[in-house]
């Protein structure tokens, strides 16, 4: 797994980062996830199609952790990010270059990367009442 890149699934979710923390939505299930900042990182790098061996690099140059915590970490979100479909395996010939170790630099602390799922609107996010009209618009619905 630590080879593997991976994409956003563009078709099904949506995101939006404020402060750190990120929103998705997945827009067939209609749930939301709030995703804390470590990760968003792990988001973010996916965006970037970085390999999870680069994303942990990433953790080891910024946060005090060691490599076992922080490949348990990436593994436990990535397989959430997949079981709901919000990324897929990447087949991208894009290789970025290994982050090497960073000396020199203050390290913050290492936050387990965490994403909670919110159900309560998926009836609503996944309804679409506009598109559901007759010529006459919203909000008369076609029969």
């Amino acid at each position: 797994m630590l080879n593997k890149t991976y994409k956003i699934n563009e078709s099904k979710a949506i995101s939006e980062t404020i402060d750190g923390e990120t929103i998705i939505i997945n827009l067939e299930t209609g749930y939301y996830y709030s995703v804390n900042k470590t990760a968003t990182v792990i988001w973010n790098e996916i965006q970037k199609h970085n390999s999870v061996k680069n994303i942990s690099q990433h953790f080891l140059n910024h946060y005090d952790t060691d490599i076992s915590t922080v490949e348990n970490s990436i593994k436990e979100i990535i397989c959430l990010f997949l079981k709901d479909e919000l990324i897929l395996e990447s087949n991208s010939d894009i290789s970025p270059d290994i982050r090497e170790q960073q000396t020199g630099i203050v390290k913050g602390k290492f936050i387990i990367p965490r994403i909670e799922r919110y159900d309560d609107m998926a009836g609503a996010l996944r309804s679409d009442p506009v598109h559901d009209v007759n010529e006459d618009g919203w909000p008369n619905l076609k029969q």
